[in-house]
């Protein structure tokens, strides 16, 4: 008797693929997860050594809108989760409508099933939106961090020193 019988080989094969792949994710998240801090701590000493104090108020605004974006993110993952709902909501109306058709035609159900599952989806649509949009603002504030980090310091420090030239930079 084959095993092949009893076992489902492509199942097989698409969950060591997948596992494989979560297992590549994951060592390259944790590798950033670990040297990251690191290398903030030594980039933090060498500026404070370079210019001073100010040089931590630029990890400060950087520590700040990363804090940002994780109650943002936050926000996002309620919205997801809630999109969820009801997505899940819309697929059984369509599934049921699908299994139930000749009942909905004979009964004249049709515009009832379609303003559900149209109100569905159009909720469904609406967090999808604000899914994008909160999408855009953490990758928008992400692109900005080193930027107004840098010009924090740079501000604060004219402010402080008052002798800010292209040779002391």
């Amino acid at each position: 008797m084959s095993a092949s019988r009893y076992l489902n080989i492509g199942l097989v094969a698409s969950s060591i693929t997948a596992d494989s792949v979560k297992i590549i994710i994951l060592v390259m998240t944790y590798s950033n997860l670990l040297v990251g801090p690191i290398l903030l701590s030594i980039y933090l000493v060498i500026i404070c050594i370079e210019i001073g104090w100010i040089g931590a108020i630029g990890m400060l605004v950087i520590l700040i809108v990363t804090s940002l974006q994780i109650f943002i993110g936050r926000k996002m993952e309620f919205i997801a989760r809630e999109k969820s709902v009801y997505l899940d909501i819309r697929n059984k109306q369509v599934s049921n409508a699908l299994t139930g058709i000749k009942t909905i035609k004979f009964s004249n159900w049709e515009k009832i099933v379609i303003n559900v599952i149209d109100k569905a989806r159009l909720i469904e649509k609406k967090l999808s939106m604000n899914s994008t949009f909160i999408r855009g603002i953490i990758d928008s504030l992400s692109y900005i961090m080193p930027l107004l980090a840098s010009f924090v310091s740079i501000w604060i420090y004219q402010a402080v020193y008052e002798t800010l030239s292209l040779g002391s930079i």
